[in-house]
């Protein structure tokens, strides 16, 4: 959803991002995150950290929109049967026509696509949270377990992490894909028809 261009899909994903990044970056221990530990957060930090997180937000948007973009490729064709050209066409055109048809209309479509875009960054930040995690857990429990028992704890939590990813995250965010592209062909179908009975 866009407020005054601003998205909020960003901000979500952003703060998400910072839930994996500090404890990694913690991981790999420097002096300044050792001062940041003991620092008690004042309302001044919590603004600090909007702008950040918004970046953060974009760089994942973007890195896992390249990620799934033949997903969403096949997504399209299942669904409209149209080349990507067509497609990115057809989008834009329905955007300008619902806005110009009707603004709640319009915001109901943003809503979706907003939801779709948090699922999908969704699916990066909670595979990196769990691959963090289960590495921080490894550090800790490593001194007190035989090497070969170790790697064979990690591969099974990363087996465990991709079946997750692959048949969770990555789901949640194709239904909510899929959901937008019907609401869209539903919105069009409605407007064409609203606009027939007018002519």
């Amino acid at each position: 959803m866009q407020l005054q261009g601003i998205r909020i899909e960003y901000f979500i994903n952003g703060g998400l991002a910072l839930l994996w990044i500090y404890p990694l970056l913690c991981l790999v221990g420097t002096s300044a995150l050792g001062q940041l530990k003991t620092l008690e957060l004042s309302d001044i930090h919590f603004v600090m950290l909007l702008p950040l997180s918004y970046s953060l937000g974009m760089i994942i948007s973007f890195i896992i929109k390249i990620g799934l973009k033949s997903r969403k490729e096949k997504i399209r064709k299942d669904i409209f049967g149209k080349d990507d050209l067509k497609n990115d066409l057809f989008f834009i055109e329905s955007h300008i026509k619902t806005a110009e048809f009707n603004k709640e209309l319009h915001n109901i479509l943003e809503i979706n696509l907003t939801r779709q875009r948090i699922s999908r960054g969704n699916i990066l930040n909670l595979l990196m949270i769990t691959l963090v995690s289960g590495i921080y857990v490894f550090k800790h429990i490593s001194p007190n377990v035989d090497l070969v028992v170790l790697l064979i704890l990690l591969v099974i939590f990363l087996l465990i992490t991709f079946f997750f990813v692959r048949r969770g995250f990555i789901k949640i965010w194709e239904s909510h894909q899929k959901t937008y592209y019907h609401y869209l062909l539903q919105i069009n179908g409605f407007i064409d028809q609203a606009r027939q009975r007018e002519s």
